[in-house]
C-alpha cells in the first residue's frame, strides 16, 4: 500500500495538526476526493478510530470536520530519523469501513 507522505514533524513540536482529508475537491484544497458524492464518514455507525505504528509518536486528539468529510489528527513526539504512519478508521455513510493511512518523517527541524 502506498502512504501519502505528509511534511516532516519535529519530535519537541506538541499539538501539530495533520488531515485526513477525504473530500479535497470538494472542500476546495485538492483535484480528487476520496469520498463518492453524497457519501459522507458516518460517526453513528462506527466511533472514528486514529492510531500509529510509532510508539513515542502521540495522538493527542482528533476530530471530524468539513462537514463529516475530513478528519484531523493532533500529533506530539515522535522517534527521531523515521517515518512513522498514522491510520484513521471509519466507516462511511455508504457502509464502507475505511483505513486511510499517511507517514511522517520525524526529524530535528
Amino acid at each position: 500500500m502506498a502512504f501519502k507522505t505528509l511534511e516532516p514533524k519535529d519530535p519537541n513540536s506538541e499539538g501539530i495538526d495533520y488531515m485526513v482529508d477525504l473530500a479535497a475537491l470538494r472542500n476546495g484544497r485538492g483535484t480528487q476526493d476520496y469520498l463518492q458524492d453524497g457519501e459522507f464518514i458516518d460517526e453513528n455507525a462506527m466511533k472514528v478510530e486514529a492510531f500509529s505504528d510509532d510508539p513515542s509518536l502521540v495522538i493527542d486528539d482528533f476530530y471530524v470536520t468539513d462537514s463529516n468529510s475530513s478528519i484531523t489528527i493532533i500529533l506530539s513526539g515522535g522517534t527521531v530519523n523515521t517515518f512513522s504512519s498514522v491510520t484513521a478508521r471509519f466507516k462511511t455513510t455508504l457502509g464502507r469501513k475505511v483505513d486511510r493511512s499517511f507517514r511522517i518523517f520525524i526529524k530535528n527541524l
